[in-house]
């Protein structure tokens, strides 16, 4: 067995970035107490992605190439099988992971809200645009009055649409070239990280190489 470390005498090499992931109270609002594996899997925002705050960073001029302007104390997410594990001290779940690996800023670890989602690099972030009007909690809004579940609105699609869905951009990272805010973008549906906002809204971040088609809007 590894012996534990402190996470201040930890220095990332190269490119990479250690991360301090997010760990909930063991206690949980509505009273449930978590812990071992159950409080470790609670930390991931959905099955794609944890939270975590930057601990230190490795060379700048190597981690400012994929992220530019990363640094100590930014609050992260990146696809849960990114990284290697650190052998830290007893309460902490730390990795250490590639600079490109961290797919968006967020504004706050948890509850956070879709403007709040910040992406990295070459990547965009995109809402799927779904049958009916979006109200938020996950519900849609249908034209006769009837409010379903997002997954539901889905489940109404073309067949013949579902391996590619429709998005819109609501946000551009810094290396996205050719897109703005509003964009109208069809991208597979598979491609991606998937990220549960505040308001119960599935949003993506996509490399913006994995865009099929835009529609220009008249």
């Amino acid at each position: 067995m590894l012996s534990e470390v402190k996470l201040d005498s930890i220095i990332p090499k190269g490119d990479r970035v250690l991360v301090d992931i997010y760990i909930p109270p063991e206690q949980t609002d509505s009273g449930i107490v978590l812990s071992g594996n159950d409080r470790l899997t609670s930390t991931k925002m959905d099955i794609h992605n944890y939270a975590a705050t930057v601990v230190a960073i490795g060379d700048k001029k190597e981690v400012h190439q994929d992220n530019p302007g990363l640094k100590p104390g930014d609050k992260v997410l990146f696809s849960q099988f990114a990284g290697y594990h650190v052998p830290a001290e007893k309460g902490v779940f730390a990795k250490v992971v590639h600079s490109h690996d961290i797919h968006a800023k967020i504004k706050r670890i948890m509850k956070f809200k879709n403007d709040e989602v910040i992406p990295t690099n070459d990547r965009l972030v995109v809402k799927e645009m779904i049958l009916g009007e979006d109200i938020g909690d996950g519900k849609v809004k249908l034209d006769s009055g009837i409010i379903i579940d997002q997954e539901a609105a889905r489940a109404g699609e073309d067949p013949a649409e579902v391996d590619s869905i429709k998005t819109e951009v609501i946000a551009v990272g810094p290396k996205a070239k050719d897109y703005v805010v509003g964009d109208i973008v069809y991208i597979p549906t598979y491609v991606g990280n998937v990220i549960v906002t505040a308001s119960g809204d599935f949003i993506k971040t996509i490399n913006y190489k994995d865009v099929l088609f835009k529609v220009q809007l008249n």
